[in-house]
Formats: structure tokens, C-alpha cells, sequence
């Protein structure tokens, strides 16, 4: 099956202490990009994670690696 391709938006504490654990251990789930505009927190604790400093790169990288590819990435 394929997995759901995830990123967090933020990164704060509920997001440090819940959601990326969660995102992490979900087996449907493939966590692998957060927005975080100080610092690379998310990535010290999941090295696989991409760092983004805003939503808009997300969202370009995002549409490059979809024109690369031929199909959605995140």
C-alpha cells in the first residue's frame, strides 16, 4: 500500500510532545516534512524530516517534486 506522505505545520510544544510522535508510529503514515521558521528542532529528533521555514516552501518544493515525478509528492 502506499503510505500518506504528512508534514506539520509548526512545531511548538503540543506539536514536539503529540503530533510528530504520532505522525512518526503511524504505519499509514510517512512524516516527512515540517514548517519551522527557528531553528531545525524537529529535524535534531527525526533526521529524515525536511525543514521548511515557511508554508509557501512547502507548498513549492512540494509542486517541483510533483513536476519531477508526474504525481503528488506530500
Amino acid at each position: 500500500s502506499t503510505l500518506l506522505r504528512a508534514a506539520l505545520v509548526g512545531y511548538g510544544s503540543v506539536a514536539e510532545k503529540m503530533h510528530a510522535p504520532l505522525l512518526e508510529v503511524c504505519p499509514s503514515l510517512d512524516f516527512v516534512a515540517v514548517v519551522e521558521r527557528n531553528g531545525f528542532r524537529c529535524q535534531q529528533k527525526y533526521p529524515k524530516v525536511q525543514t521548511f521555514t515557511s508554508l509557501d516552501a512547502l507548498l513549492a518544493a512540494d509542486a517541483a517534486a510533483s513536476a519531477r515525478a508526474g504525481d503528488e509528492q506530500w
